[in-house]
């Protein structure tokens, strides 16, 4: 257990390094309880001389690390001298990880080595978050300023009993923020989900969650946990739109609607993988996680056959988007010849445009490469979806 000193400035660390009195007191008392009652005090108490503090602060200078802000606000100091030595309630797992949060009534653990970002929580990260989850996604964005490298195999897990369905992209990526992993110079992401348990955090506490981020070596295997079975479809030099983040679903499905699809197999399975290759012209960067969800769900939706909704709505919506006539786009709509993941309630009208809703629940394995062309102003795509096994079953 650590002392006030010491939980204040884990607080701050962890809410971005400046908050006001109350933000931290509920921190705390979130953490460790109420057994502290002067917070405000000993805050005030924790500013040094040097930056107009109390002269008579019985503090250790090596807690002396705060500044005021405003009335009843205050900042860390970044004088990494003042405070190497002061540790900030860190229990060490076997191998060596420092794992932030140590009452084992937590609602979350973030876990950070070399390359690697770990998240242990009780609840899943959401869209929207509220209360101490909006906590959770700030330090797992400070977290993930620790990766780092050009050229990288960025791999992440999301790791859950849990069957509910949803995207799992948008819990690791989507509901963290794009602008989270812009720092990093990805040429390859792959991202999974698996069925199983999460590991407990340091061999006390069970939590329901597990995400992770790690920078992957050339020689890691391509997936601990799913095995790659029989093609289904594959596809090559796609013609698409410039991937920015203007790019929209129903782009990518007209792309790959009218582009070279071969099936071999459509025998239905529980599990899908996929694995996509981008190939841009010379020069060109991608922020690859701020439009791999467009990317996806329009080449994830040109395997159904749209049915149910009202058709004649969503094609004239569509056709505001797709300049063909609505014919040709129904026709679109409805054909079943690359339809290995079955008919679907596809594409629904929302607010003044379409929802695209594709089975990509269905696809706990998905990489995607970037491959740099050196003669072409083209930007085009190859892939295929498989199907996959649990390793372990």
């Amino acid at each position: 257990m650590p002392i006030l000193p010491e939980a204040i400035i884990e607080a701050l660390s962890e809410l971005g390094g400046e908050r006001n009195v109350r933000e931290v007191k509920e921190w705390i008392y979130d953490r460790y309880g109420d057994r502290w009652k002067d917070i405000g005090t000993r805050m005030s108490d924790m500013v040094p001389v040097s930056h107009e503090g109390n002269a008579s602060s019985q503090i250790q200078a090596k807690y002396r690390v705060l500044n005021r802000v405003s009335k009843g606000r205050y900042c860390l100091i970044l004088n990494e001298s003042k405070i190497e030595n002061v540790k900030i309630s860190k229990i060490k797992s076997n191998n060596e990880k420092d794992i932030v949060h140590s009452k084992s009534k937590s609602h979350y653990y973030i876990d950070t080595s070399t390359n690697m970002l770990e998240v242990y929580t009780s609840k899943r990260l959401p869209f929207e978050p509220k209360g101490w989850q909006v906590d959770m996604r700030n330090s797992i964005r400070n977290g993930l300023k620790s990766l780092n490298g050009e050229n990288v195999t960025l791999r992440a897990l999301y790791k859950s009993m849990s069957e509910d369905f949803f995207d799992v992209e948008n819990v690791l990526f989507y509901n963290v923020g794009s602008s989270a992993f812009s720092h990093l110079d990805i040429k390859s992401l792959q991202f999974e989900r698996v069925f199983e348990y999460p590991p407990t955090v340091n061999r006390l506490q069970q939590l329901n969650h597990y995400q992770s981020y790690k920078i992957l070596e050339q020689n890691e295997s391509l997936s601990e946990y799913w095995a790659k079975k029989n093609t289904l479809a594959t596809w090559k030099n796609v013609t698409i739109p410039k991937l920015s983040s203007e790019i929209k679903p129903h782009s990518i499905w007209y792309a790959m609607k009218t582009g070279a699809i071969k099936v071999f197999d459509r025998t239905y399975s529980n599990y899908y993988g996929m694995e996509v290759t981008i190939k841009s012209p010379i020069h060109t960067k991608i922020n690859l996680v701020s439009v791999m969800k467009p990317l996806l769900d329009g080449i994830i939706s040109s395997f159904h056959h749209h049915e149910l909704s009202d058709l004649d709505e969503v094609i004239f919506r569509l056709n505001h988007y797709i300049n063909l006539p609505q014919e040709k786009i129904e026709r679109f709509l409805l054909d079943n010849r690359t339809s290995i993941l079955g008919p679907r309630n596809l594409i629904q009208a929302y607010r003044s445009g379409v929802k695209w809703n594709p089975k990509d629940d269905a696809f706990p394995f998905m990489k995607i490469n970037i491959e740099t062309q050196s003669q072409n102003d083209n930007w085009l795509i190859d892939g295929k979806i498989f199907k996959i096994s649990n390793i372990n079953s």
